[in-house]
């Protein structure tokens, strides 16, 4: 299946998808992470928390987004347009010096 890409590559819009799913701003970050290729030690590592309670916050979206399984949950937030959400509350994990 190929994805058609309705925006430029390096487009991002903040908190864009905010009222398509009612997500926790742990949520979106550990979203915005798997949709980035983060695994769950690497999602925890980044966020200063456990890679259990990252899977717990995983399990949450795939009920969420009706998903079955990780690939079906980033495959679902891709069609949504998630992949081009930046998170605000992401923005406090990275050094923006």
């Amino acid at each position: 299946m190929l994805l058609e890409l309705k925006s430029p590559r390096n487009h991002y819009t903040i908190d864009k998808n905010k009222n398509l799913i009612d997500l926790t701003d742990r949520e979106k970050a550990c979203l915005f992470f798997m949709i980035r290729g983060k695994g769950c030690k690497g999602i925890a590592q980044i966020l200063g928390i456990a890679h259990r309670t990252v899977e717990s916050y995983i399990n949450n979206l795939k009920i969420k987004f009706a998903c079955l399984s990780k690939a079906d949950l980033i495959e679902r937030a891709i069609e949504l347009g998630y992949h081009y959400d930046l998170p605000s509350c992401v923005l406090s994990y990275f050094d923006c010096k």
